[in-house]
């Protein structure tokens, strides 16, 4: 992940600017009113400045998980994208321009889903859902679909731990040893019944 930072980043903003986020925001951290007007908000101790790059529209825009946001899912979410930018931008304007640009928040928005930056900050935001993110919204632009899966899973498999094939090696001799006891001793078992040696347990 730290090798592909180049690519969803962009240079001009490593000074900044830096946006206070929310970053635990969720529908059941959010009080509305009748009319749907937000009233309350909720679980700010998350709360923290993070680079511009890192806005985007939250992933529970649809109700889905974020690595579950695939196939219709995923069009379907790309539709919502698109309206809350839309209605994002339309409150924007409202405002005075930000860094000589009248929608600079939209604009980095937009540019981070066409580059894949949303996938990319959501993985880093979600250690459980990291592996999904990155096996199918973030390596497929940088391999061809038709590679082998299993290419990947053996690249990738090195990064698992420090000497990771000394550590496979001691847990395949490991399930070995495992493996020959369990038989060994169902082996005695056998014997034991064939000579009549097993007793009731009445």
């Amino acid at each position: 992940m730290r090798a592909l930072l180049p690519h969803f980043t962009d240079r001009e903003f490593r000074q900044g600017p830096f946006f206070y986020r929310l970053t635990d925001l969720h529908p059941s951290n959010i009080f509305v009113d009748n009319q749907w007007h937000i009233k309350y908000i909720i679980d700010l101790e998350w709360a923290c400045s993070l680079p511009a790059e890192t806005l985007r529209p939250p992933y529970w825009l649809t109700g889905r998980a974020v690595d579950d946001l695939l196939g219709e899912n995923l069009d379907t979410f790309s539709k919502a994208y698109d309206e809350f930018l839309e209605i994002f931008e339309e409150e924007e304007l409202r405002y005075p321009p930000l860094f000589n640009a009248c929608s600079y928040r939209t604009n980095i928005m937009r540019k981070g889903w066409k580059i894949g930056n949303f996938w990319y900050f959501h993985a880093l935001d979600s250690p459980k859902g990291l592996f999904n993110l990155f096996r199918d919204h973030i390596q497929p632009r940088f391999a061809a679909s038709q590679s082998d899966p299993s290419d990947f899973s053996r690249i990738v498999s090195e990064y698992w731990a420090v000497d990771t094939k000394d550590v496979i090696g001691e847990k395949l001799k490991d399930k070995e040893t495992y493996e020959n006891e369990l038989r060994l001793r169902f082996k005695m078992v056998q014997v034991a019944h064939d000579t009549g040696e097993s007793k009731n347990c009445h």
